[in-house]
């Protein structure tokens, strides 16, 4: 196991910190899963020419998409942990 800015990786994958999920609607989980993929764009921009850094900071941005509550087995998304008000 390693870990990463206090989230816990497990060596099959499983990198989900139960302590950070924050409940949201489909809504917000979309803008911040957005603002994910902005932040990792973000990221190439300012590691130009080091692969190391760029893989660190994608590393954490990317482990970041489990405070949605979203859950998977790798095939299936489960969205239930949504609040279903605003």
């Amino acid at each position: 196991m390693s870990e990463i800015d206090g989230i816990t990786m497990n060596y099959n994958g499983d990198c989900r910190d139960e302590k950070v999920i924050h409940p949201m609607t489909k809504d917000e989980a979309i803008e911040f899963l957005f603002g994910l993929l902005d932040e990792i764009d973000t990221a190439d921009d300012m590691a130009k020419g080091n692969c190391e850094l760029y893989r660190k900071l994608v590393q954490r941005y990317q482990l970041r998409r489990w405070e949605t509550g979203i859950t998977t087995d790798g095939y299936t998304l489960d969205t239930s942990a949504f609040s279903t008000t605003p």
